[in-house]
């Protein structure tokens, strides 16, 4: 089984299409908010199974990894605050690829932003490999909590939790 969430819908479409190129059950997260079929995505290349380096800082201090399309806006606000982290988009969420872990596990810091899910999924996994490979440093959760989750659109919601990318940016 292999689990994805792109960030965009160039990456979707890679994704669409490299599902046909491997054995096995595939399956593809993605908010269908975000899917327009007026929109001709870009070929965009995406390494089996691996995640995307999107913003490679020299510091090794701070690695952010984000989950999906909220993640690509956060990103895009770091860049333009021009705060000195890396950033790593995780396409493939399962399995998680023993290598990426291995350069994650170099940094002091690690921030976990998926703004989709709880703890208990991608969060957990990667936490648990980077015990694994021996990682020393902090880590800080960002995702949605276990629990009920009262009415509300979207938006109210990553406010109230403090997930939206200001509240992110804050921190």
């Amino acid at each position: 089984v292999t689990i994805t969430m792109p960030t965009d819908q160039n990456e979707a479409r890679q994704l669409y299409l490299n599902s046909f190129e491997n054995q096995g059950i595939f399956a593809i997260r993605y908010p269908r908010d975000d899917i327009s079929s007026n929109t001709i995505a870009k070929k965009v290349s995406l390494p089996y199974g691996r995640f995307k380096i999107e913003n490679n800082s020299e510091n090794k201090k701070v690695a952010v990894v984000g989950i999906g399309p909220n993640s690509r806006l956060l990103f895009e606000k770091l860049t333009k605050e021009k705060v000195d982290v890396t950033y790593i988009n995780a396409i493939y969420l399962y399995p998680l690829n023993l290598d990426d872990v291995k350069n994650l596990s170099k940094y002091e810091n690690i921030i976990i932003y998926d703004s989709y899910g709880t703890k208990e999924g991608f969060v957990d996994s990667l936490k648990s490999l980077l015990i694994d490979c021996s990682f020393k440093g902090r880590v800080v959760s960002k995702c949605l909590p276990s629990e009920f989750i009262k009415q509300g659109c979207v938006e109210q919601q990553l406010k109230t939790y403090k997930l939206d990318i200001d509240s992110i940016c804050q921190e």
